[in-house]
């Protein structure tokens, strides 16, 4: 053929013959790649112009759930191991693309070195084994190139952060020092709304108008009466019997009766016999309990001639699980508010009090269904509440009123008010004895320390309005050799502070793309932590 097409390579049939197998070749070997290209299915993330591939990132992916494997990690969370394979290739590109900027190079030596100096690549000598890593490579399907460069990434990202641990932060630490032993007070007083006494009923016009721009308020749930019918699988089995005849017959023509005796299988042939024959009762009953309500036989009815226990739960709405005394109350709650009203479900399996097996079925009476009652009937409620809103309206102005006044210079004292003082306590919360008044600093401790000493704000706290002001601040004097101790948690906190500029700073100038449809093929639960424009 080969020969053929060479000595005609000039005719029009040779033409067309090789213009149909390059064709041929294209459709099926190249066209996905362009298809894929052009819908820009041949990334993951992109950073800038650089690419990261499906088969790079679900490398990157299985490195690290290997590494965690093997510390003995249980319970991996796929989708948190994808959201940081994705940020770590970001950052390791971003940090590659400043490198190349600030002339930062990695010498091929250097690279070596540190791809050489990998556990998983040495052997017990601990000597470098090139056959390892030429195996490893071949198994994760990545080039030597491509993996020397990843490795060149990660060692620019270390040389990149690497100026930031050695900062000095001499002249910063007796700032640092200062702000961590800070310490504060708070004067506050508490204004309990549902103190505060109405002068004016509410009209007629005044609720109706609460009432239709808060329904959600006044939403009835659903509630479902129903019935549960049961009975016990041990009453069945102690009522089946097995006779010599059954036996007999099931040894004949058992596939063991060659290699074993009559006597030998006699217990086991008779325990399967009375398996089959309480499973068949059990059906049967199932069968005709299930076709008498569908008959629309009384469920009292059907109890007393099936002998079955009935349990009744009435107007039980979806929590109220503890309105079901059954040990599986858990299954019928699922169940009744499962199915619709009349319906006939199917009987489910579980153990009661005593731990024996019981099989029970769910006939739902009655449902209503989660509404709105008219207005008449809860005029009441709409009452009630319409005046709860005003205590509440009423207690913010008084708030408002009490800040503007104590801030204008007045004191709570001067305003009739009675106040408390909270112990001293630093930025993590509280520090001294538990008083009645604590529960403020565990709520405001961290907007506290936001604060001038003076400023004056509120916050509403369970059921009451607190009002606080800044009371007392104060800095212990601490040692010289207690600040050095601190001194390399501020090294750390810089180094971090500073190395997160720098990544807000790169991932403004360089474009960066995340192709969340395809991410979602490698990891379906990811998509959550993608940004829907797929832009990170």
């Amino acid at each position: 053929m080969l020969e053929f097409i060479r000595r005609h390579a000039h005719s029009l049939v040779a033409k067309v013959f090789l213009t149909i197998l390059a064709g041929s070749f294209f459709l099926f070997f190249g066209f996905s790649y362009v298809v894929d290209k052009i819908m820009g299915k041949d990334y993951i993330v992109k950073i800038s112009n650089i690419k990261i591939s499906p088969q790079y990132f679900k490398y990157e992916k299985s490195k690290r759930l290997e590494a965690l494997n093997k510390r003995g990690a249980k319970d991996v969370d796929s989708s948190s191991i994808t959201k940081t394979v994705l940020h770590q290739l970001v950052w390791e590109n971003l940090i590659n693309l400043a490198a190349g900027e600030f002339g930062l190079v990695v010498s091929d030596s250097t690279m070596y070195a540190y791809v050489e100096n990998m556990g998983m690549f040495r052997r017990e000598d601990g000597h470098f084994d090139a056959s390892v890593f030429r195996r490893f490579l071949k198994g994760i399907q990545v080039s030597e190139a491509e993996f020397l460069e990843a490795s060149g990434r990660e060692i620019k990202t270390h040389l990149m952060k690497a100026p930031f641990k050695y900062v000095s932060c001499f002249d910063e630490l007796d700032y640092y020092a200062n702000i961590k032993s800070e310490k504060r007070s708070l004067v506050f007083t508490e204004i309990n709304p549902s103190t505060i006494s109405l002068k004016d009923e509410p009209s007629d016009e005044d609720l109706m108008e609460f009432f239709n721009n808060n329904s959600d308020l006044f939403i009835v749930p659903e509630v479902r009466s129903f019935r549960v019918l049961e009975f016990s699988e041990s009453k069945i089995e102690s009522d089946v019997k097995v006779s010599d005849d059954e036996v007999k017959e099931a040894y004949e023509f058992s596939e063991q009766r060659e290699e074993r005796s009559f006597d030998e299988m006699k217990a086991e042939l008779i325990a399967d016999i009375k398996q089959n024959k309480v499973q068949a009762k059990i059906d049967e009953l199932t069968r005709g309990i299930e076709d008498d309500l569908m008959s629309g036989t009384d469920i009292e009815e059907v109890a007393n001639k099936r002998g079955l226990k009935v349990f009744t739960a009435n107007n039980v709405k979806l929590n109220d699980e503890n309105k079901v005394n059954l040990p599986y109350a858990q299954d019928v709650m699922t169940v009744a508010f499962s199915q619709d009203e009349k319906e006939v479900a199917s009987f489910s399996e579980s153990l009661d009090k005593q731990k024996h097996h019981v099989q029970w079925v769910v006939y739902v009476d009655n449902i209503v269904p989660q509404h709105v009652d008219e207005f008449e009937k809860v005029k009441n409620r709409v009452k009630a509440e319409w005046k709860k809103d005003q205590k509440h309206s009423k207690a913010i102005e008084m708030a408002n009123d009490i800040v503007a006044k104590v801030s204008a210079g007045e004191k709570f004292s001067s305003l009739g008010y009675k106040t408390q003082t909270t112990s001293m306590f630093d930025r993590e919360g509280l520090l001294g004895a538990k008083k009645d008044g604590e529960k403020i600093i565990k709520e405001v401790f961290a907007e506290a320390f936001e604060k001038q000493k003076g400023d004056v704000a509120y916050r509403e706290i369970n059921d009451r309005i607190v009002v606080y002001q800044v009371n007392e601040i104060k800095h212990e004097e601490i040692p010289h050799e207690e600040k050095m101790k601190d001194y390399g948690s501020l090294l750390q906190e810089n180094a971090e502070d500073l190395y997160q500029q720098l990544i807000g700073y790169l991932s403004k100038k360089y474009e960066v793309k995340v192709n969340y449809e395809l991410l979602k093929t490698i990891d379906e639960s990811s998509e959550s932590s993608i940004p829907e424009d797929g832009i990170l």
